[in-house]
C-alpha cells in the first residue's frame, strides 16, 4: 500500500471492515493500519444496523444459551454438533464463536472459561454499536434508519418487515429520488456485466432498484432494504473517494461506477490491502462536493480526534 503516492486524505468504511476488526488481533492491526494513513474516515449509520444484526444479535443468542447451559464448554459442543449445520446460521454461528469467545476456552478450567466469556459477551453489549463510532470521524445518517440505535434495549431486536412501513423517520425512500440517477447507474451498470462478475447480491440491487423507481416506498420494507443495504451504503460514500471494504465481489463494481479507489482487505492477514483504482475513470455522473454545502476546511496539520462524531456536512 505504500506504493500509492497519491491516496486521497478521506476513506468510507462499510460494515465489513467494522466485523472485521472484531476477528483477532492480527486482521484488526491491519484494519487499524490502514486507516492510520488517513486523516477522515467515515462510515453509515446502516453500518450500525448491519452490526447489530451480525454481532449483537449474536452476543445476545451466547449469553442466553450460556446461562442455559451453565458452561462455556456446553456451548461450544451445542454449536458445534447440535445446531442444524445445513442452515446458514449454523455456519456463522460456529464462525463469531470462534472470532468472538475461543480465546476464553480454557481446557483445564471450564468454570473460569465461562465467568470470562460471560465478562467479554457483556463487554460488548455494553460497548453497542458505539465501535463503529470509534473507527470514524463521521456517521453518516442521511436514512435516518431508526434500527440503528437500540442502545435502551436489554437485546438486540432484528427489524421485521414492517418496521419502516408506519415509521415517519425513515428517509430512506426520500434518500432514493435524491440519488436515483446514481441508482439507476448502478442499475444500468449491473445489466451490463459478463456473467462471470454478477453475483446474486448484484442481481438483487438492479431488481430492488427497478422496484424502487416504480414505488420507492417498497424500501420501507426492511426485508427489501436490508438485501440493498451495499448499494445503499456506496451511495452514501459518494463524497469520499476511497473505499474500504472485505466485500470485493460487490464492491469492485459499485467503486467502479463511483469512481473511487478500493481497498480491499483480503481474510488472510499476510496479505497486503489490495488497491483497485478507479479514479482515473470520469464519474458517469457528478460527485456531491462537501465544500458546496458548506463544509469547513480541515487543515492537515490539524489533530486528529478518535472516535468524534460530527454532523454529515463537516467533512472536508
Amino acid at each position: 500500500m505504500d506504493c500509492l503516492s497519491d491516496l486521497p486524505h478521506e476513506v468510507f468504511l462499510d460494515t465489513s471492515i467494522h466485523l472485521a476488526n472484531l476477528k483477532g488481533r492480527d486482521i484488526s492491526r491491519r484494519v487499524h493500519e490502514t486507516l492510520r494513513k488517513f486523516r477522515w474516515r467515515g462510515t453509515a449509520s446502516y453500518a450500525k444496523v448491519e452490526y447489530g444484526n451480525n454481532i449483537l444479535s449474536r452476543v445476545c443468542y451466547y449469553r442466553r444459551m450460556l446461562r442455559k447451559l451453565g458452561s462455556l464448554e456446553r456451548l461450544r459442543y451445542h454449536i458445534d454438533n447440535v445446531l442444524i449445520p445445513k442452515f446458514k446460521l449454523h455456519g456463522k454461528h460456529r464462525t463469531w464463536f470462534s472470532n468472538l469467545l475461543s480465546k476464553c476456552l480454557n481446557p483445564v478450567d471450564d468454570r473460569e472459561a465461562t465467568e470470562r466469556a460471560e465478562r467479554e459477551l457483556g463487554h460488548l453489549w455494553r460497548l453497542g454499536t458505539a465501535v463503529v463510532d470509534a473507527l470514524c470521524d463521521c456517521v453518516h445518517d442521511e436514512i435516518k434508519c431508526i434500527c440503528a440505535d437500540q442502545s435502551n434495549a436489554t437485546q438486540w431486536k432484528k427489524p421485521d418487515g414492517r418496521c419502516k412501513r408506519t415509521e415517519p423517520g425513515c428517509r430512506l425512500p426520500q434518500f432514493f429520488v435524491d440519488n436515483r440517477q446514481h441508482f439507476c447507474q448502478i442499475r444500468d451498470t449491473i445489466r451490463q456485466l459478463p456473467q462471470e462478475r454478477l453475483t446474486e447480491e448484484l442481481r438483487r440491487f438492479a431488481d430492488t432498484i427497478d422496484e424502487a423507481c416504480a414505488d420507492p416506498r417498497v424500501l420501507k420494507d426492511h426485508r427489501v432494504c436490508s438485501g440493498f443495504a451495499d448499494a445503499i451504503i456506496a451511495v452514501q460514500s459518494l463524497r469520499y473517494r476511497s473505499f474500504f471494504t472485505q466485500n470485493v465481489k460487490e464492491s469492485d463494481v459499485l467503486c467502479e461506477v463511483l469512481a473511487q479507489l478500493l481497498l480491499y482487505l483480503h481474510q488472510s492477514p499476510e496479505d497486503e490491502v489490495e488497491l483497485r483504482d478507479y479514479r482515473s475513470a470520469t464519474p458517469l455522473l457528478p460527485r456531491p462536493s462537501a465544500r458546496s454545502e458548506g463544509a469547513p476546511e480541515v487543515s492537515t496539520n490539524a489533530p486528529k480526534i478518535k472516535s468524534q462524531r460530527t454532523r454529515d456536512n463537516d467533512m472536508p
